[in-house]
């Protein structure tokens, strides 16, 4: 466990260029109030954003993660079993889109104020348009 939170430390550090650009727009609760961490600890994952009151995690995927769909099946799942839910966003949509990614994020932190806190769900894949489906705990899409 220090291991994994010396190398969050490292991650904030050393942000990429997306993860800098919708930090700047998450941080300082600039998203409906509501308090976002990156680079946070759950149990033996880092997730680079964070809303705990809300268990919505968002993350950024860059061309990397093509190279390693099984390890992030196997955390998002482990996520979604603790009641996390997971938004799921290219680089590219934070550098074409970053309006369109906050939209995104803030009507999942709305949502959330309307319905059951026991709800999990994942992003299943982004579709070219940038908009990606939410896959429920049950395996429908919502």
């Amino acid at each position: 466990m220090t291991y994994l939170i010396t190398l969050s430390r490292d991650f904030r550090k050393n942000p990429t260029k997306a993860e800098n650009i919708l930090w700047q727009r998450l941080r300082g609760k600039r998203v409906l109030g509501y308090k976002f961490r990156r680079q946070h600890v759950i149990h033996r994952y880092i997730t680079d954003f964070t809303c705990i009151s809300r268990k919505l995690i968002i993350e950024l995927d860059g061309e990397q993660h093509l190279e390693k769909i099984e390890y992030d099946q196997a955390r998002t799942e482990y996520l979604i079993n603790r009641g996390y839910r997971e938004l799921r966003f290219w680089n590219h949509e934070i550098f074409n889109n970053i309006s369109g990614v906050i939209n995104i994020i803030s009507q999942h932190l709305h949502r959330d104020d309307e319905r059951a806190p026991c709800a999990s769900e994942s992003i299943v894949a982004p579709n070219p348009i940038g908009v990606t489906p939410i896959r429920s705990a049950s395996g429908g899409l919502d």
